[in-house]
């Protein structure tokens, strides 16, 4: 197992093809940004992956904070004062609950201390709530409040 860090412009062509392959697709936006960032050759976006031989088993997409609109991903300028990335993470099925997001996570906080997250399920904001982070959020139906029953 071994941890591999490299800018959005440093990435390989094979390494940008397993990143781009290994996300939420439609329900999250790393396939977007990581696209973005490797055609713009940024060297502001990072991405830190967990990998065992050549075998990518998860990996984070670190993006500057934008206030941004226009990006898919934008936050509040309060945001901006306090966390220098966005982070969002992907780890495959088969390998998940095995300290793989923990591992990634400390590699984050070695770069940002207080990371913009963007939790994908119940359970990833359960993850996240253990550090001191900024949040995402996103209108989903459990973050909705219930609507009063009638009398």
């Amino acid at each position: 197992m071994r941890i591999v860090i490299k800018s959005a412009d440093r990435l390989t062509q094979k390494e940008f093809d397993s990143l781009y392959e290994a996300n939420f697709g439609p329900y999250g936006m790393m396939q977007e940004e990581i696209y973005r960032a490797w055609q713009d050759d940024d060297p502001d976006t990072w991405a830190i992956m967990y990998k065992h031989g050549h075998e990518l088993y998860g990996w984070a997409l670190l993006t500057p904070v934008t206030t941004d609109m226009s990006r898919s991903v934008s936050a509040t300028s309060y945001t901006k004062r306090k966390s220098k990335y966005t982070v969002q993470f992907y780890v495959y099925d088969e390998h998940r609950r095995k300290g793989i997001a923990k591992r990634l996570m400390e590699e984050v906080l070695e770069i940002d201390p207080r990371p913009h997250v963007m939790p994908h399920d119940i359970k990833s904001g359960e993850f996240f709530a253990h550090y001191d982070v900024t949040v995402t959020n996103w209108d989903k139906p459990w973050q909705r409040p219930k609507k009063p029953l009638a009398s």
